[in-house]
């Protein structure tokens, strides 16, 4: 079917060439290149990944229509060009690299939470939305569960707001905001649970202040892990 080809993972041949500029082949033993494993060019996640020079430059070809969960993390990677034939983006996919601007065309339908974070995108609107997304929420509308958000820049203030979609957030996921440098979050009243690591190891908690109603959910979070907590 069309689905049939090849994804790639990181090789020991790869990592031997100690090379900081990526181009993936858009054909390998006659099938098409369709997909860009989990895992597969993350820095700290590579066989040998202490002998893996980061990645500064990729070329992905228009054959591939996934890009896999921290395909990318942790490299140098000023910018990417996506191609229009890719219609999944994993979860941390482009996290923890130096983009500046981020253009998602229109044949994306899905992008994993935090696909685009810890880079240097200084403004939301650095990051074009193509016509298969409808907003930077990663949230489940059946739950009320948000799930993370597209691309947070480094030193980020975030507002979660009350409904995405016409629908009310109540709680807040495992992993969510998982890592990122936020200065400050506000989270609603309408928010009855937060998971323990929702927002594990963000800015180490204690430099987060968390804004929010007193005797919210909010404020017993922040008080339970140490944040200062502003009532609003």
């Amino acid at each position: 079917n069309e689905y049939e080809g090849y994804a790639i993972s990181v090789s020991r041949d790869f990592l031997a060439l100690r090379r900081n500029n990526l181009k993936i082949p858009s054909k390998y033993k006659g099938k098409p290149v369709i997909g860009i494993n989990d895992y597969a060019f993350d820095f700290n996640r590579t066989e040998d990944g202490y002998k893996f020079i980061t990645l500064k430059k990729i070329k992905i070809p228009n054959t591939v229509k996934y890009i896999g969960v921290r395909a990318f993390d942790w490299n140098e990677l000023e910018r990417v060009k996506i191609p229009d034939s890719v219609v999944f983006i994993g979860e941390r996919a482009f996290a923890r690299n130096e983009l500046k601007k981020v253009k998602i065309p229109d044949s994306v339908v899905f992008v994993g939470p935090n696909a685009f974070s810890g880079n240097n995108i200084s403004e939301i609107e650095d990051i074009q939305l193509g016509a298969g997304l409808t907003d930077y929420w990663v949230f489940d509308e059946e739950t009320g569960e948000l799930k993370g958000h597209i691309g947070l820049p480094k030193n980020y203030d975030l507002v979660i707001p009350n409904s995405i979609r016409g629908k009310t957030v109540t709680s807040i996921a495992s992993n969510s905001f998982y890592n990122i440098n936020l200065k400050s979050v506000f989270i609603p009243d309408s928010v009855k649970h937060i998971s323990e690591d929702g927002f594990y190891l963000s800015n180490w908690y204690n430099d987060i202040v968390i804004y929010g109603k007193a005797g919210s959910e909010a404020e017993k979070y922040a008080k339970k892990h140490g944040m200062r907590f502003v009532a609003e």
